[in-house]
């Protein structure tokens, strides 16, 4: 089970520089800290859907399974996976899309858990997912549509949940 860490701090605010962000408009971000807050030892099972749960419990259970995924996939399917996304992604970074870059960092601090890359895909149909493919860093794919409908309040949520 999770564990709930809040370490006090003293209050602290600062506004950062107007930069162009979702919707294309221009706003200031006005960061604030109160305190701060981390999982520790967050397992998948403590915000896992019971019927995800079952349901991956009832696979693990057969025999082999897991056996025949993997050479069914295998090092090259996973690698044009890893290829076709970041080729048709941009990756965002404190220089490009901070906002978002900026949100995946707070959500990862809150988690306990090293960053992933997150890339921002052009389409019209509302997706995000995460790929990690063997051995290497875990990345998130958002769509674009995604970014424009949601506010920052919700995405915000989208990485803890995610």
């Amino acid at each position: 089970m999770a564990s709930l860490c809040f370490s006090p701090s003293v209050l602290s605010c600062k506004i950062k520089p107007p930069i162009t962000g979702f919707r294309k408009q221009r706003f200031s971000l006005f960061v604030c800290r109160a305190a701060s807050l981390t999982f520790r030892d967050l397992d998948a099972d403590d915000f896992r859907h019971p019927l995800d749960r079952q349901n991956t419990l009832l696979l693990r259970a057969i025999p082999g399974l897991n056996d025949i995924g993997k050479a069914l996939l295998g090092t090259v399917s996973e690698q044009i996976m890893l290829l076709e996304n970041i080729g048709t992604s941009v990756l965002v970074s404190e220089n490009q899309l901070p906002e978002l870059h900026y949100l995946m960092v707070e959500a990862a601090r809150i988690l306990n858990i090293e960053a992933p890359d997150l890339y921002i895909r052009q389409s019209p149909v509302p997706n995000a997912y995460t790929l990690a493919v063997s051995g290497k860093k875990p990345f998130v794919v958002v769509h674009t549509s995604l970014v424009e409908l949601l506010s920052r309040k919700e995405f915000r949520l989208s990485w803890l949940m995610s």
